[in-house]
């Protein structure tokens, strides 16, 4: 591999790492509820049912609830940038 090539890879590592610190930093300025929510879907690999499920509420009240968080996670995340 060239070295202008490992440069464009290493680059791209370096922009991945600064996103999942941007991400993360916005994750904790979620209410617990929300951040709770995407950790069980994205951490854990929990569908909207399961959580559902977990939390004793509805798949429907699950899925409007992840869909709350995520927009909220992107308000956070917009409101940084």
């Amino acid at each position: 591999m060239g070295t202008q090539a490992a440069t464009i890879i290493t680059d791209d590592y370096s922009d991945i790492e600064t996103e999942i610190d941007e991400l993360q930093d916005c994750l904790q300025e979620l209410d617990d509820t929300d951040a709770q929510l995407l950790s069980f879907h994205y951490v854990e690999g929990l569908s909207c049912s399961e959580i559902g499920e977990l939390l004793q509420i509805s798949d429907i009240t699950a899925r409007q609830m992840y869909s709350d968080a995520v927009e909220n996670l992107r308000v956070v995340r917009n409101r940084r940038r």
